[in-house]
């Protein structure tokens, strides 16, 4: 006789069978936490490593003064490359050092939205005090993390840009550094 002809041994395997399924999707579901838990800590891990390098990472963009149209107003310009936040103070020089754009009161806080990003500001030109048709726009930058992440120096910087500036227009001239 065969066990699937036997009554009495099939109903004592049909009063188990729940709960060993039961104890198999228990288990199942168990295996199931395990794994998420573990997934769940390596997309946390790589989270906190993706906010360290964007953190770690300097700002980039270019900046340099332009003729704003229609307004025909002087302007900074920051053309952004990445989303790296910073703030920025400025101001434009003539010869010898004689400042001819107003002192910023306040450190601006630049949050790039998006690569490619125009950012621009007026900046007012005392023309009466430029000397020669010569501007040196002055450019210091920090990234919003360089406290957090202990002052590095890569993370900072200033660059200087030269400029001719004749007859309420701009254009770039020789030597334009970056540091």
């Amino acid at each position: 006789m065969t066990i699937w002809n036997d009554a009495s041994f099939l109903a004592k395997i049909a009063t188990w069978v729940p709960y060993v399924f039961i104890a198999m999707g228990a288990a199942i579901a168990m295996a199931g936490l395990s794994v998420k838990n573990k997934v769940d800590d390596r997309v946390r891990n790589l989270h906190e490593l993706e906010q360290a390098t964007l953190r770690n990472t300097p700002p980039e963009f270019d900046v340099f003064l332009a003729r704003s149209e229609p307004s025909g107003r002087i302007v900074i310009v920051i053309n952004t490359t990445n989303l790296i936040p910073f703030t920025a103070r400025w101001h434009v020089l003539t010869k010898n050092n004689a400042l001819v754009s107003g002192l910023l009161l306040e450190t601006p806080e630049i949050r790039p939205t998006k690569p490619g990003e125009r950012i621009s500001w007026p900046v007012t030109i005392q023309d009466a005090k430029v000397v020669d048709d010569y501007l040196e726009l002055h450019f210091s930058f920090q990234s919003v993390y360089f406290e957090i992440e202990g002052r590095p120096d890569h993370l900072k910087g200033e660059i200087t840009k030269f400029f001719t500036y004749k007859n309420g227009r701009i254009s770039y001239a020789n030597g334009s550094a970056s540091n």
